[in-house]
């Protein structure tokens, strides 16, 4: 409840309340009246709330006078009612008193500025006081905050009490005109507040990388290489550990989707995760890479064909879709779609690959299987005496009887 007097006997108030009633968001139309005085001298200085009046601007939590207050220099305040629109409300308020009473003095506004980086201390760190009348520069000791989390801390005098507050002690503040202290010629009041910001998050960059062979699955740790982390922005010593998730495919292919592999990206330090100090973001991709099928097996059948005719060829193996593409690898002959035809008499072998598709590459050519080709047998008669009338009858190819005549 700071007063001021001033030369034409004014006075200025201000209110500090807690409501008990939670329904009600805010006090309007407020008016304060009070009991004041009398002061305990009539000289010229600043008077402060003696201890009659309660919990008074200088007392500590404890209750303890503290030393530095002038007892020669006080007044009281009694009878304190708070009105809204004309209605006390004053049991819904948590009065507390709080203030100087000046006399002969000019008035002038003391506030304070400043604010700092959650660090989880009560200490203070770059406050500033600025004052109303150009010129005129304040200083005073300003202790620790009444907490150490993130808001704004309002001023208030030392031994206030307040669910947010910044104590300065009035009693040493001083005024000064460049170098001289001109504290004596002013009645001061102190505004303002300190924040205590929350902690500015260390922009991480975490790429992902890396690629693996094709396996049928989307897992990205299934197959090597595997993935691989880059970042920017991690502070030294801190380290990172992240879990995987898979792509949203499992054919070959570059995955664009760092959001989803990298499913939870956490930030260690000594032990202790510091996830919520950096702002991350996830980039890169990950590369799921062609692989290698096995070769094919290949069977001819019939493994002896005669001269003119074909063999089979029957090919199995190998992962992909792909066809099948055979190559004579030895000897005459040609395919034709899955038969082997000799082209003279001899063996010929062949082999067989599969060609490969989006998640293969071509196979190795297949070991060679052969066919052997049989000439037909020539048949020669030597006539003899006896053997005058003898016939030879194709059968088949390669195939003959001979028709003796009748004895």
């Amino acid at each position: 409840l700071p007063i001021l007097k001033t030369t034409d006997g004014g006075q200025t108030w201000s209110v500090y309340w807690n409501l008990i009633d939670e329904t009600r968001t805010q006090l309007q139309d407020i008016t304060v009246t009070a009991d004041i005085g009398p002061l305990s001298s009539s000289a010229v200085g600043v008077y402060t709330i003696n201890g009659a009046s309660g919990v008074f601007s200088y007392q500590t939590p404890d209750g303890v006078f503290p030393a530095e207050f002038d007892t020669n220099k006080s007044f009281s305040v009694r009878n304190v009612r708070i009105w809204e629109k004309g209605l006390d409300v004053t049991s819904e308020c948590d009065v507390k008193l709080s203030g100087f009473y000046h006399i002969g003095l000019v008035p002038i506004l003391v506030t304070l500025g400043g604010s700092k980086l959650y660090d989880g201390t009560p200490f203070v760190d770059g406050a500033t006081l600025t004052t109303s009348v150009p010129g005129i520069r304040a200083e005073a000791p300003i202790s620790t905050l009444s907490g150490s989390d993130v808001g704004v801390y309002n001023v208030a005098n030392r031994g206030f009490i307040g669910e947010k507050v910044i104590y300065v002690n009035f009693t040493a503040l001083k005024l000064y005109e460049g170098a001289v202290d001109v504290t004596l010629r002013y009645a001061y009041s102190l505004g303002g507040s300190y924040e205590v910001r929350g902690a500015e998050l260390v922009p991480l960059t975490v790429t992902i990388g890396g690629s693996k062979t094709y396996d049928r699955t989307a897992t990205v740790l299934r197959s090597l290489p595997g993935p691989t982390i880059t970042s920017v922005g991690l502070v030294a010593g801190d380290s990172i550990i992240s879990t995987f998730g898979n792509t949203s495919g499992v054919n070959v292919g570059n995955y664009n989707e760092a959001a989803t592999i990298l499913a939870d990206v956490k930030v260690v330090r000594a032990g202790v995760d510091v996830t919520n100090k950096y702002d991350i973001t996830k980039a890169g991709s990950f590369e799921i890479t062609k692989a290698h099928q096995s070769k094919p097996t290949l069977v001819i059948s019939p493994v002896t064909v005669p001269l003119g005719e074909s063999a089979s060829l029957a090919a199995a193996g190998g992962e992909s879709s792909g066809a099948y593409v055979y190559r004579i690898a030895s000897g005459n002959g040609m395919i034709v779609g899955s038969l082997v035809k000799p082209n003279e008499a001899g063996t010929v072998t062949v082999q067989v690959m599969r060609q490969g598709d989006l998640n293969y590459f071509d196979s190795d050519w297949s070991d060679a299987a052969s066919v052997g080709a049989i000439d037909p047998v020539s048949v020669k008669i030597t006539a003899t005496a006896r053997g005058e009338g003898v016939t030879i009858e194709k059968v088949s190819e390669g195939q003959y009887k001979i028709i003796l005549p009748p004895q």
